[in-house]
């Protein structure tokens, strides 16, 4: 029986001070109540401060909360993570926010396009004409994945100088379809893409689509 205890006995200095306890007077093995609030109610308090101060400012950082509460900033990030379930997570950047009539306007396209879609879906990918915008630089090195090459084991693997990508850069506008490109354009140096260029841009796709319709 002793032997069953022996991991879970208390240590000596414990049993002391029980033993101190109960010669002056004790008679109760329960716990002595503790000044204050409970911990549950004082906690939770904090977790609705936090809540608020959060939803008041969501770029508040854990060491601003917890310098204003009087706290550990590993228990405000506790309390967020584990009871609010919250997250700081960084905004995602968009080209442009559109607004309610752009959105609309995206939206009625994009069903109308899923009409002749499914009317013919075999024409309408011959059909569909896509655009992409890319910087070409002047120079642009081999990268490591592509310096690959097949060697026999034992000599070493060839060394290659690191090369950088040149400042130098155009804007390329490319057009295409299932089949491929139709047209690439190179933005001149001091253009800007505006309204008349994408229109200039339709001319020469026109152009490329009537000379590939031919027969």
């Amino acid at each position: 029986m002793v032997g069953n205890l022996r991991g879970n006995a208390p240590l000596n200095s414990i049993i002391k001070t029980w033993a101190a306890d109960f010669i002056h007077g004790r008679d109760s093995l329960e716990d002595d109540p503790r000044p204050g609030r409970p911990a549950t109610v004082t906690t939770q308090e904090i977790i609705d401060k936090i809540h608020d101060m959060l939803l008041t400012d969501q770029c508040l950082t854990e060491h601003f909360i917890a310098t204003e509460l009087g706290i550990s900033q590993e228990r405000v990030h506790a309390f967020i993570n584990n009871h609010l379930v919250m997250m700081k997570v960084s905004d995602r950047w968009v080209p442009k926010l559109l607004g309610p009539d752009q959105k609309r306007l995206r939206c009625n396209m994009s069903m109308n396009n899923l009409a002749i879609f499914y009317g013919n879906p075999q024409i309408f990918i011959q059909r569909f004409v896509t655009i992409d915008e890319a910087w070409d630089h002047h120079f642009q090195p081999e990268s490591k994945e592509q310096s690959k090459q097949w060697k026999h084991h034992g000599p070493p693997a060839p060394k290659k100088a690191k090369s950088v990508i040149s400042a130098g850069k155009v804007m390329a506008s490319i057009l295409g379809d299932s089949e491929g490109m139709l047209v690439v354009d190179y933005l001149t140096k001091g253009q800007s893409i505006t309204g008349p260029y994408y229109a200039s841009l339709i001319k020469q796709l026109r152009e490329k689509i009537k000379k590939k319709m031919l027969g």
